[in-house]
């Protein structure tokens, strides 16, 4: 097409080409940022609007200087190293309060700058570059991971803050502390692992047979001395078997008593008593057994006694003739020293008692006072001789008596020993 106004020939654009240029035959171009359309050039229409940018093309934004894209419509500042924008994808819109990671950490704006970590934080927030922020009730676990926090979390796992689970063998038994299982009831013991019981002091585990003949470690009283006839029933305390008794003496001890007194003979424990030898038992009581004929049982004699293979006593009838003789001997023997010595005896009494009577006759022959010749005899010590004192002289004289009685010669010839005068004694 000719144009009259520059004389020169100039492309036509014969559907038009409305604030546009026609540079082409029939090609409409528009000066930005208008758009063509319907041969028309228009501005272009982003919605939402451009943030931080200008609406190149519809929906489409050309970010200012110092800004960058962060989807088709929107422009965010240019971060720092380290720091990111929130939304990364073109569906993220804007809102006029965003709550980010944290509840320490409020953004109003989703297009400002935030802490970028390589990892993510789990149970926390990125609070600068590369470093986590546990949430509450939660502790560092490593730079990435944060761990709940519980109180008492023995023996199991705790998953959230204050809330604990049991590892297998262990449960609840307060609604908040794991402690261990076991499946056997441990009596007098405490669970200390699962199917594991520690024994309280004085007991000790052993294996018991239970009722449905099942083998199980239980806690079982322990004695330090064996319960004879009974058993342990507590800590050094032994129980009595049915019919016995506990020894006073010694409690680990317990007996039967036997039905009598077994005299001659052992009470054993079991109650049975075992007499001694040469006694059989018969009603309770040990009775001796009747010696027999030793040729009659096969019998031998030791030094103490002679006895049967049977153990009943025995005897030779030999040896029993010369004991019965021996016997009649001594006895013969004994009866004659007896008579003998008795005859002995009487004569010595009539001697002694007619000696008496003579000294008795001749102290009445003499008077009592000073010149008595005897003076003052007291008493005379039996087979002894009476002798007349020489220094001792008669005041009066007396007829003295030259021709003695024959008793009384008879009588000093057989006394032969000294006189007591006046308390003291005198050759």
């Amino acid at each position: 097409m000719y144009d009259v106004a520059t004389k020169k020939c100039v492309f036509h654009c014969r559907f038009g080409c409305e604030r546009g240029k026609c540079v082409g035959p029939n090609k409409c171009s528009c000066d930005p940022p208008l758009l063509l359309v319907n041969n028309k050039c228009v501005d272009p229409v982003c919605d939402p609007p451009c943030v931080n940018g200008k609406c190149k093309g519809n929906n489409m934004c050309l970010c200012d200087t110092g800004f960058e894209k962060v989807n088709t419509t929107h422009c965010a500042p240019k971060c720092l190293p380290g720091y990111e924008h929130p939304c990364f994808n073109e569906s993220c819109q804007y809102t006029n309060n965003m709550t980010a990671w944290d509840n320490d950490a409020v953004y109003s704006d989703p297009f400002s700058c935030i802490p970028k970590c390589a990892q993510e934080c789990v149970n926390g927030a990125c609070v600068a570059p590369d470093v986590c922020k546990c949430h509450k009730g939660y502790t560092n676990e490593s730079q990435w991971q944060c761990s709940p926090v519980c109180d008492d979390c023995e023996n199991g796992t705790c998953v959230a803050p204050n809330e604990c689970q049991c590892l297998d063998g262990y449960s609840k038994k307060d609604g908040k502390t794991c402690t261990p299982d076991c499946e056997t009831p441990c009596k007098h013991g405490v669970c200390t692992a699962p199917d594991v019981c520690t024994c309280d002091s004085g007991y000790e585990l052993q294996y018991t047979v239970s009722d449905n003949n099942v083998t199980q470690e239980t806690c079982q009283p322990v004695c330090s001395e064996y319960c004879i006839n009974g058993h342990c029933e507590s800590p050094d305390t032994c129980a009595c078997n049915p019919g016995f008794i506990r020894n006073d003496t010694n409690p680990s001890i317990c007996y039967k008593p036997c039905p009598g007194l077994c005299e001659n003979g052992v009470c054993f424990l079991s109650g049975k008593c075992d007499c001694q030898r040469g006694y059989v038992l018969e009603n309770g009581t040990c009775i001796a057994i009747q010696p027999v004929d030793c040729d009659s049982c096969d019998g031998n004699c030791t030094e103490d006694a002679c006895w049967c293979s049977d153990d009943r006593p025995c005897f030779f009838p030999a040896e029993v003739e010369s004991a019965e003789i021996a016997s009649s001997t001594v006895l013969a023997g004994l009866g004659l020293t007896w008579m003998v010595g008795g005859a002995v005896g009487l004569l010595l009494l009539i001697l002694v008692t007619v000696v008496i009577g003579q000294m008795w006759r001749k102290r009445k022959e003499y008077p009592t006072n000073e010149g008595n010749t005897f003076s003052s005899v007291a008493y005379t010590v039996p087979n002894t001789l009476l002798r007349v004192r020489e220094e001792i002289k008669p005041e009066n004289d007396y007829d003295q008596v030259d021709d003695q009685d024959p008793k009384t010669e008879a009588g000093e010839a057989l006394l032969e020993s000294t006189t007591v005068i006046d308390d003291k004694m005198y050759d």
